[in-house]
């Protein structure tokens, strides 16, 4: 993606298209990558980790809805994420800002089993 987005800009700022830079920066803003006043040049110098602050697994870990980014991504897989009364089952969902505050964790509680000692039999 970053690659993309920067290839995108180079040749944005070689042919001077206003039309087609403003729709790439809306793209970013909404992913809240690059900020409201941000030029080509902003784009350019983007780095991985800011495509990686915005997953969904990154995300719960920095609201902390998980301990741990691994725990973040068990959560996603075993489909206890819910972003907007939908459930997200990707880890690598790039989460939009306006989605950001979306974002719940509905963990369901474990039944213990508790063995009885006299006859062997389980109660839950």
């Amino acid at each position: 993606m970053l690659r993309k987005y920067r290839r995108l800009a180079r040749e944005l700022a070689a042919k001077h298209d206003e039309k087609k830079q403003k729709a790439l920066m809306e793209r970013l803003m909404k992913f809240g990558i690059v900020a409201k006043d941000s030029s080509l040049d902003t784009i350019l110098g983007l780095t991985i980790e800011d495509f990686l602050n915005r997953r969904l697994q990154t995300v719960l870990h920095k609201k902390g809805l998980a301990n741990t980014p691994k725990q973040a991504r068990q959560f996603i897989t075993h489909r206890q994420v819910i972003i907007d009364n939908r459930k997200v089952t990707y880890p690598s969902y790039m989460v939009p800002v306006d989605e950001e505050e979306k974002v719940i964790v509905k963990i369901n509680p474990v039944k213990k089993v508790i063995k009885s000692e006299a006859n062997g039999t389980a109660t839950g």
